[in-house]
C-alpha cells in the first residue's frame, strides 16, 4: 500500500483527499476478501488491489483533461489555520 501510494504522487498522509481514503478503504475490503473469502490466493488479492489502482489512475487521468468534470468531483481545499488562528 505504501509503495502504491507513493506511486501515485503523494508522499505524505496529510496529502490524501477523499477519494484516495476511499480507494485505501475499497483496497482493504478487496485484499480482505481474497485472504478469507472462497479465493484465498495471494494472486486474487493482487488482481483485485491492481484493478482498483488502474481505475483510479484512469479516474484521476479523465479528471485531469476535463476541466469540468474536475471542478465537479474535485473538492475545494480548506483553511484550517490563518496567522495562527483556527478558522472553522
Amino acid at each position: 500500500m505504501i509503495i502504491a501510494i507513493r506511486l501515485t504522487g503523494k508522499k505524505e498522509l496529510s496529502q490524501l483527499n477523499t477519494s484516495d481514503v476511499v480507494l485505501i478503504l475499497l483496497i482493504s475490503n478487496a485484499v480482505q476478501n481474497a485472504m478469507v473469502g472462497p479465493d484465498t490466493s495471494l494472486l486474487g488479492g493482487l488482481i483485485a488491489a491492481s484493478v482498483l489502482f488502474l481505475l483510479n489512475f484512469l479516474l484521476k487521468t479523465f479528471l485531469f483533461k476535463n476541466a469540468k468534470w474536475r471542478g465537479i468531483l474535485n473538492q475545494k481545499p480548506e483553511i484550517l489555520i490563518h496567522h495562527g488562528k483556527a478558522r472553522f
